[in-house]
This record gives structure tokens, sequence and C-alpha cells, in this order.
């Protein structure tokens, strides 16, 4: 598990997934999971629905710190990280 300014990033694998993802939690809350499935490239972000339970999850977090981890997280997925 790598973490970032309250955000902690693990790698995951599950039934709705054909390939390994991200989730991304902050604080210890779930935020987003970040996936390559169906892509050749590049990433996407996926944000827990309102049937997750919502006391396991966050919904406001800071952005630029947000964002180094989510690029960190897309570039693990696709081979360019440590």
């Amino acid at each position: 598990m790598l973490t970032n300014n309250g955000f902690e990033m693990m790698i995951a694998s599950g039934p709705d997934h054909e390939q390994v993802f991200v989730e991304i939690y902050c604080d210890g809350k779930l935020f987003a999971m970040i996936s390559r499935e169906h892509l050749s490239s590049g990433c996407f972000i996926e944000v827990p629905g309102m049937n997750f339970q919502q006391d396991r999850l966050t919904r406001k977090v800071d952005w630029n710190a947000f964002r180094e981890i989510a690029e960190r997280a897309c570039a693990r997925l696709n081979g360019d990280a440590p």
C-alpha cells in the first residue's frame, strides 16, 4: 500500500473486473477506483455508487493530492512505475 498526503493506494481485484485495479482511500475511507479495463492506454476513474456502505466512503478530497495519487496509480497499472 502506497501512501501520500492522507491517501492510500492498494492494488485489488474483484469479480466485477477482468483486470486488477487500484483502490484509493483517503483517511481510511474509499474514494475511488482506477482501472484500465477495456482501454489500450490510459485509465479511468470509478466512484462507488449510492448502494455502497456510505460510512465506508468519503465524497470530498483535496484535488491536488488526489490528482497526484491518481496519476501514480494509473502509471502503476500501465507498468510505468515501480
